[in-house]
């Protein structure tokens, strides 16, 4: 697959095509019948800075939950900076890596993130509008900033051979209770196993990076319970992702990567990762808001995203988007491993044809019980993996188990 070169417009039912840079409007916006039409969801044209008036210069300073952050918070400061209202910012340790480039000040200190803050309750300071996730969610002072741009070139990637393909995973507490999306390692293995054969396959999960597998880069999480608890099986959920790696020994996880690059910060090579790919596999939250700034197609795990969440609001196919005219595709297994099966698929045909290879293409997997009959494929490390999440349809104690 020497020769593959994705192509960027991928032509499903998007709210907004990925080379669209003009004004979003609803007539561009595919609507299901369960959905409201966009105009009702959210306001328009976020790019276009709207009058300010008689709105004074100010400083904002956020420490809340790390999703919130990108989604709000951030495009509302970047949108102060165009329209030259903004005087500084102020946030905890990681936070200069999205802000330093066109603050005119930005001070980090040593307070940490809690996760359980946003910008609705305390979160923030020299606050101008009510944020929220749509339809409350007013966009009429917002403006993601242009982070591809800025982070595109900012480490060599040369060494890689293929397209990425970047898994956003993560492991915690969620809503007080045991880790809900996490991304189930059995889907996982399967989903390796067909992605490693057409790109290169970064793995990123900040939650379960052991402080030495790093090479003295800080790394600022949130202030969720981290360790083993009776909510948790955070060394469980470890070891199963070792075990993958072992398997997959072609995966690139970050800390592989921090080790390659020690003089830059954890978030600096993990956006510049972000930056130099097109596909991406998230899950609920955080993940997800930050894998849908690069454009490209974003296919985003969501067991279940609380009341008044993603689900609820349809933020992932009307606010997520916006934010650099991603192709957002939620779901829940098997739904999202068919979806991913169609644009692998697509990718292939279109490396095929970019060759121009004399034998007719052929495709691999068309159907999810297709790929379930040819995988998972590879060695079997004869080991168990156990270790806990919660879902609205098991509870909280429910013990998923790979057999890797």
């Amino acid at each position: 697959m020497g020769c593959f070169t994705p192509q960027r417009t991928i032509n499903l039912t998007s709210s907004v095509s990925e080379n669209d840079t003009s004004d979003i409007t609803p007539e561009k916006t595919p609507t299901a019948t369960k959905n409201p039409p966009v105009s009702e969801v959210c306001l328009i044209n976020p790019a276009i800075p709207k009058p300010v008036g008689n709105q004074q210069p100010r400083r904002v300073a956020y420490y809340g939950e790390f999703g919130f952050d990108l989604v709000t918070v951030l495009p509302h400061v970047y949108w102060l900076h165009l329209n030259g209202l903004l005087l500084g910012t102020q946030g905890p340790k990681g936070s200069a890596e999205l802000y330093s480039s066109f603050t005119p000040k930005h001070i980090v200190d040593s307070a940490p993130r809690d996760g359980y803050k946003n910008a609705e309750d305390g979160g923030a300071t020299g606050w101008a509008r009510n944020p929220g996730w749509c339809p409350r969610y007013d966009i009429s002072e917002w403006s993601p900033p242009p982070l591809r741009a800025q982070y595109k070139n900012l480490l060599d990637f040369s060494f890689f051979t293929k397209p990425l393909f970047v898994i956003l995973n993560k492991y915690h507490v969620e809503w007080w209770e045991t880790p809900i999306n996490a991304l189930p390692i059995a889907g996982l293995d399967a989903l390796i196993w067909l992605l490693q054969q057409t790109y290169q396959i970064v793995y990123i999960n900040g939650n379960t990076i052991r402080p030495t597998e790093m090479s003295g880069q800080e790394f600022a999480t949130e202030s969720y319970d981290f360790q083993d608890s009776p909510h948790l099986s955070l060394n469980d959920y470890r070891r199963c992702e070792d075990l993958l790696v072992k398997k997959y020994p072609s995966v690139v996880r970050l800390q592989d990567l921090l080790r390659r690059f020690p003089n830059n910060t954890y978030n600096e090579v993990q956006l510049a990762v972000l930056a130099n790919a097109e596909r991406f596999l998230s899950v609920q939250g955080g993940p997800a808001v930050i894998a849908s700034y690069w454009g490209g197609v974003n296919f985003v795990f969501s067991q279940d995203s609380g009341p008044g969440g993603e689900d609820d609001t349809h933020s992932y196919t009307t606010l997520f988007p916006m934010l650099s005219s991603a192709v957002v595709i939620p779901g829940k297994f098997p739904f999202l491993v068919e979806t991913i099966l169609q644009f692998v698929e697509q990718d292939r045909r279109q490396a095929h044809e970019a060759a121009n290879c004399s034998a007719p293409f052929q495709p691999r997997y068309l159907h999810f019980s297709d790929f379930l009959n040819g995988a998972p494929g590879g060695k079997k490390l004869g080991e168990t993996c156990t270790y806990k999440v919660a879902d609205k349809f098991h509870g909280p104690n429910l013990q998923p188990v790979a057999n890797l």
